[in-house]
């Protein structure tokens, strides 16, 4: 396989993941709903395209899952009454973007 055709497939593989992650955010796909609680399995494609594409497109997808959730938690909760803006922006960012880049590396593929 050429160096452009993996370059291509990853980049797909990566928006498809992203995609899925949004749709999982945005409708109740991504959220098992027993009444006390909520439990989310939006980390799931995180942790597929880590194992499968390696630390830097993990990374992309965490970050790409806390935005997400910076962006629900905005239109869908009382996010701005909150104390800090800055604190609450890199809470939500920076943890799945690592989370994503290491739980590559105890994937089974290189």
């Amino acid at each position: 396989m050429s160096r452009t055709t993996a370059k291509t497939r990853n980049l797909v593989q990566l928006s498809l993941l992203i995609a899925l992650e949004a749709v999982m955010a945005f409708t109740p796909l991504g959220f098992i709903m027993i009444p006390p609680i909520s439990i989310t399995i939006l980390h799931i494609p995180v942790i597929i395209g880590a194992i499968l594409m390696g630390p830097t497109y993990g990374g992309i997808l965490g970050g790409a899952f806390g935005v997400l959730a910076m962006i629900k938690a905005t239109f869908f909760a009382a996010f701005f009454l909150r104390a800090c803006f800055f604190f609450e922006v890199l809470s939500r960012f920076f943890p799945p973007a690592l989370g994503g880049s290491s739980s590559s590396s105890s994937g089974f593929f290189p």
